[in-house]
């Protein structure tokens, strides 16, 4: 839109932004329904394809904040709006600074001589994503004595560069709420990055893999895949078979599995059924399952941690120990450690050693891994 302006959002308010008024006010947003979002497939043929139209409804109709407009929040924040969620808010209370340029890729040098708040910075760059997608900024201070009764109209809540205390403090705000509000905290520092998730007690996946059902040529009892071919099932999931010469009970029906070993699975007792001839196609029904989330202050005490590298399947609750560290040293100095100081250094892996004695799972702390991580995260 030719002389559009930006409009910068003054403390505690929130600035309108939608890609055909590049950082102007506008109250004329597209009105999304309730009950039904009809999906551009000119701009959504191949995600839609892929996670199905029940996702992009719900996306459609989600209302996102999220905390923190460094490289990470601003790379959450562009894939948030081009999946195609109905509103985000991105908020900062940070101003721009020069080593922001560096991974912040919608910022530039006029942003930091100005000073620019970092969301109001880059507010309608993001907007400019998506045109459904209605976008806002804020810089509201977020502290322990904000009211957090703003984020009820919101479904999911994500924070980066946000102090663990108030992390926490969000966290049991969400959780309380009915529905919980979906909590994500990330952090990333160098090559070390965290990511916690809390989707309540009681959170149901349709589809836990987001492949295609498997098709299984079998024979049935204990079935075992032709010409040794692996199942790659697990025990617990169903199947549903036809085309069965032979015990023809079991065609049309669903069954749960308990697998035998990788080419072989067993669907129960059969002996009441007809003698099995030959042939048989087992296809994979897929089934909703419950996901019980635990709060992060329990996690942080006793996480289950994602293995990456199962050569070294103590790598993660080290890792935890330095994030948990890093933390601390910022809420006891107030900054983070200088790069290459050796006294800095020290104080961090003498706050990781005494942080792992308070896991639940002991863990060895090694000084390298802390002094790598000294350097560097000042940069990020």
């Amino acid at each position: 839109m030719e002389g559009s302006q930006p409009v910068a959002a003054r403390q505690g308010e929130e600035a309108s932004c939608s890609s055909w008024g590049a950082g102007s006010v506008n109250t004329n947003l597209p009105n999304m329904p309730t009950e039904s979002v009809e999906i551009d497939d000119a701009l959504y043929s191949r995600q839609r394809y892929v996670l199905g139209d029940t996702a992009m409804q719900k996306m459609a109709k989600s209302h996102v904040f999220l905390s923190g407009m460094g490289g990470l929040g601003l790379e959450i924040a562009k894939n948030l709006v081009l999946a195609g969620i109905k509103a985000l808010t991105i908020h900062d209370t940070e101003e721009c600074q020069a080593w922001d340029l560096g991974t912040n890729f919608f910022l530039c040098e006029d942003d930091v001589v100005s000073m620019r708040n970092r969301a109001e910075a880059v507010l309608h760059r993001i907007a400019e994503l998506n045109p459904y997608v209605h976008v806002t900024s804020s810089s509201i201070p977020l502290n322990e004595t904000t009211d957090l009764s703003f984020l009820h109209k919101y479904q999911c809540v994500v924070l980066t560069e946000i102090k663990l205390s108030f992390q926490k403090k969000i966290n049991d705000f969400c959780r309380s709420q009915r529905p919980p509000i979906k909590f994500i905290s990330a952090d990333i520092h160098g090559i070390w990055s965290r990511l916690f998730c809390d989707f309540g007690d009681e959170f149901e996946v349709l589809d836990t893999t987001g492949e295609e059902p498997k098709e299984i040529f079998a024979n049935p009892g204990i079935v075992t895949c032709l010409e040794n071919r692996p199942h790659k099932l697990e025990t617990g999931q169903f199947l549903t078979f036809r085309e069965i010469n032979g015990m023809t009970g079991l065609n049309g029906s669903t069954q749960q599995i308990t697998v035998v070993s990788p080419f072989s699975f067993s669907i129960g007792d059969t002996r009441e059924l007809e003698p099995y001839l030959h042939g048989g196609i087992a296809v994979q029904v897929k089934t909703p399952k419950t996901f019980c989330f635990e709060p992060l202050e329990k996690q942080i005490k006793h996480p289950k941690c994602l293995i990456a590298d199962f050569s070294k399947p103590e790598a993660p609750l080290e890792i935890h120990s330095a994030m948990l560290a890093l933390d601390q040293f910022q809420e006891n100095y107030s900054r983070k450690p200088n790069t290459g100081c050796q006294q800095d250094s020290e104080e961090l892996l003498k706050l990781a050693t005494s942080i792992s004695e308070t896991l639940e799972e002991q863990v060895t702390i090694q000084s390298y891994g802390h002094q790598k991580l000294t350097y560097k995260s000042i940069y990020y």
